[in-house]
C-alpha cells in the first residue's frame, strides 16, 4: 500500500513537470526522493516475500 502511495504522490506532484526537466540536468529532489523510497520500498516487499516461507 505504501509502494502505491508513493507512486500515486510521485504522479500528483514531480512528474507533472517532466516536460521541464532537462535531459542533462539532474533531476528534482522531490522525483530523486519518491525514485529512492520506491526502491526501499520495493526491495522490502521482495525480501518480506522470501522470507514469507520460514514463518
Amino acid at each position: 500500500m505504501a509502494a502505491a502511495l508513493n507512486a500515486a504522490l510521485f504522479h500528483l506532484r514531480p512528474f507533472r513537470r517532466v516536460a521541464e526537466w532537462d535531459h542533462g540536468a539532474t533531476a528534482p529532489l522531490t522525483a530523486r526522493f519518491a525514485a529512492g523510497f520506491s526502491l526501499a520500498l520495493w526491495t522490502g516487499v521482495i525480501a518480506c516475500g522470501r522470507l514469507l516461507a520460514y514463518f
